[in-house]
């Protein structure tokens, strides 16, 4: 693989894994994500990681709602400016 000048192995290229987390309006503001070397990753590894991610987020997202936690952050697309916050 070809990064700018840079020629990276295959081997050496991380294989990612990311799930929303949600407040408790159901309005998604963060992510947990997980990320290994793709020499690692093989399929049944990679399904593993998924599950987790997946559930660690899904369990975050569950004692948010619990506690009535709402985000100030709030991102929202204003044609091509990002604004943030309130």
């Amino acid at each position: 693989m070809v990064t700018g000048s840079t020629t990276r192995k295959r081997s050496e290229v991380p294989w990612p894994s990311a799930a929303p987390v949600f407040d408790s309006t159901g309005r998604a503001f963060a992510a947990v994500s997980v990320t290994a070397p793709t020499a690692r990753c093989f399929q049944a590894k990679k399904r593993e990681m998924i599950a987790e991610t997946i559930r660690g987020a899904s369990v975050i997202s569950e004692d948010l709602a619990h506690a009535e936690f709402v985000a100030d952050f709030r991102m929202t697309d204003t044609g091509t400016v990002k604004t943030y916050g309130g």
